[in-house]
C-alpha cells in the first residue's frame, strides 16, 4: 500500500507538495482545535485534568497503532519515509482532536 503512495508521490513534484500540504493542514487544524478546546474548558481543575488525560491517552494509543502499522507495512525501498512518519503523527493528533471535541461536547451539553 505504501508503495503505491510512494510511486504516486515520485510521479510529479506537485503530488509531493499536495501530500505534504494535506499533512500540514491536518497537523495545524488538530493542534489549533486541541488548544482552543483546552482554553474553552476553563481553569485548571480535576475535571479538566481528567479530560486532558483522556485526550492524551487517545493520542498516545493512536500514535502507537500508527507506528506499528508503519513498521509492519513499510518496505526498505521507500523514498519518503519521513513524510509517512509525519502523516502518522498528524493522524494521531487528529484522533486526539476528535476525542477532545467529543469530551468537550459531552461535558458542555450532557
Amino acid at each position: 500500500m505504501l508503495n503505491r503512495i510512494d510511486l504516486w508521490i515520485e510521479n510529479d513534484i506537485s503530488h509531493f507538495n499536495v501530500f505534504v500540504g494535506i499533512i500540514l493542514i491536518i497537523f495545524i487544524l488538530s493542534t489549533i482545535t486541541i488548544v482552543f478546546l483546552n482554553y474553552k474548558l476553563g481553569k485548571k481543575d480535576e475535571r479538566k485534568n481528567l479530560i486532558q488525560l483522556k485526550v492524551s491517552k487517545v493520542v498516545c494509543i493512536s500514535l502507537i497503532v500508527f507506528l506499528c502499522f508503519y513498521l509492519l507495512t513499510a518496505e526498505n525501498d521507500l523514498t519518503y519515509e519521513k513524510q509517512y512518519l509525519t502523516l502518522g503523527i498528524s493522524l494521531s493528533l487528529f484522533s486526539g482532536a476528535i476525542a477532545c471535541i467529543y469530551y468537550y461536547v459531552r461535558e458542555r451539553f450532557f
